[in-house]
């Protein structure tokens, strides 16, 4: 029983770095591919007021109504 103890001792720290290695790498696939993604809301337009959805990811975002170009930050 004593020597599995040692033997846990001795090798948890590679393990340790093992499983937070793993994290790193695997980890960065996934979150690259969820901050590609789109995030669509609904914004009025600030020359005609009407409301569309918008990808508001990107810096700007042109009115299908007026064709107004709405600049916003986010």
């Amino acid at each position: 029983m004593k020597m599995s103890f040692v033997f846990l001792r001795k090798i948890a720290p590679t393990l340790t770095a093992l499983i937070i290695t793993s994290n790193m790498i695997f980890g960065q696939t996934f979150t690259t591919n969820s901050c590609a993604a789109e995030q669509i809301m609904q914004i009025a337009c600030h020359e005609c007021h009407e409301n569309f959805y918008a990808d508001v990811s990107q810096s700007h975002a042109k009115c299908p109504h007026c064709g107004h170009s709405n600049e916003f930050s986010g």
